[in-house]
Formats: C-alpha cells, structure tokens, sequence
C-alpha cells in the first residue's frame, strides 16, 4: 500500500513495505549511524554544506527522514548528471 505525505510543499510517498515516513525524526546519532561518520564529523559536513542542518529539539538535534533523502537524491542527480 503506498500512502501520500506532504512535507514543506512537495508530495512523498510511503510504502508499508518500507516502513519509510518522510517526517520521521532522525538523531545525530541516527544519521552518524546511516553515513558510517563520527557525530564530529557529521557535524563538520554540515559546516561545510555538505549534508543538511539539523535543528534543535531540547538538546537534542534531529532532522527529518524526508529532508535527508531529498538531499541524498538530489546529490545523487547531481553526480550522474556531470
């Protein structure tokens, strides 16, 4: 079954096979976890631009699943398009 999302404007799509909801959250952790990388160099990356920023909940920081593969995509366009 596939569900529509609608996150800042864009349409996404869910499958209950995956599992994948584009606004859930994802932790530093989460994302350090998914790329292989050291919080510290998760944070540097985001310094330089090269992964999305994160925001603040609490103390802790998040980003969403969403955000993070739009980004992922669309780098990922970017390198077969050059």
């Amino acid at each position: 079954m596939v569900r529509d999302y609608f996150y800042e404007g864009q349409e996404m799509q869910s499958t209950e096979l995956t599992g994948l909801n584009p606004h859930t959250l994802l932790s530093l952790d989460d994302v350090a976890a998914r790329f292989g990388l050291a919080r510290s160099s998760v944070y540097r990356l985001q310094a330089q631009g090269e992964l999305p920023r994160m925001f603040k909940i609490g103390k802790q920081n998040f980003i969403r699943q969403g955000t993070l593969e739009r980004f992922i995509a669309d780098r990922e366009q970017r390198a077969l398009a050059a």
